[in-house]
């Protein structure tokens, strides 16, 4: 997905500004979100070090960044 203007954020947690800022610019390079398959409008979107769990808000295009880990994380945890 790639947003043609400015990506409207809405951090619900105070991460850092630099998260803010990875998660804007792999919105507008056009990242690949992962749905979540449980849950219809949440996703995950990732780069080679950061994964960002977000919701995109269907009447505004809205992203709300819930949650970030580091990728080292996930690899730690699930053996990947």
């Amino acid at each position: 997905m790639r947003w043609e203007r400015d990506v409207r954020i809405q951090d619900i947690r105070n991460h850092p500004p630099e998260l803010l800022r990875g998660l804007e610019t792999l919105l507008l390079r056009g990242a690949s979100l992962t749905p979540d398959p449980r849950h219809p409008g949440f996703f995950e979107v990732q780069d080679d070090t950061q994964v960002y769990y977000v919701h995109i808000m269907p009447n505004s295009g809205k992203v709300l960044l819930l949650a970030a880990w580091a990728q080292t994380e996930l690899a730690a945890c699930c053996g990947s």
